[in-house]
């Protein structure tokens, strides 16, 4: 999908693609996680926009996305997140290939030697 105005505000995306989602899932069907690609990004400083599209400079939205990636960075990458993800982290990542320690093992790196 292309977005009608571009966008960098987090709730506007989360929306964005909700209404993606909601275009193609089929009920009954079943589904694994996936991710989203995105494309054609241009710095928000050199954006050159619709004269006739709706503003989407607004300072307070600029200022909440500021403020949650300040926390997000000095605490953790997931201290704030939006509602919309939900409380709990449903999924884990592929575990099947990790070592069984639960610190680093020097003795179960890998090494490659060049023959």
């Amino acid at each position: 999908m292309t977005l009608p105005i571009p966008s960098d505000y987090t709730p506007e995306l989360i929306r964005l693609a909700k209404d993606a989602l909601g275009q193609i899932l089929k009920p009954g069907t079943a589904y694994k996680k996936g991710g989203v690609t995105l494309g054609d990004l241009t710095d928000a400083s050199e954006l050159q926009t619709d004269f006739f599209a709706r503003s989407e400079n607004n300072p307070k939205k600029k200022a909440l996305m500021q403020t949650v990636d300040r926390i997000n960075r000095r605490y953790d990458k997931e201290q704030v997140r939006s509602a919309a993800l939900g409380l709990e982290r449903k999924w884990r990542s592929a575990r099947s290939s990790a070592s069984p320690n639960f610190t680093t093992s020097w003795s179960e790196i890998l090494t490659i030697r060049d023959p």
